[in-house]
């Protein structure tokens, strides 16, 4: 799933990263989760913009992720 999201791009919104979640099987209390482990960052884009989701690097050297 985790790749799927750096095949896209660095960041995707958070709207974005729940479709994509959903397509995989996970809910929002997984997103909530992976939050709180820290495998997932959500930061606001802007005042008026969407909250962008990166994966972090915590996420990417657990499971041997690549951007490549």
């Amino acid at each position: 799933f985790h790749g799927d999201v750096l095949q896209r791009q660095s960041a995707v919104t958070d709207v974005e990263f729940a479709e994509l979640a959903s397509a995989h099987g996970y809910d929002g209390s997984w997103i909530d989760e992976q939050a709180r482990r820290g495998f997932i960052a959500r930061k606001p884009s802007s005042e008026d913009g969407p909250v962008m989701i990166t994966v972090t690097s915590k996420a990417k050297t657990r499971y041997r992720l690549n951007a490549s």
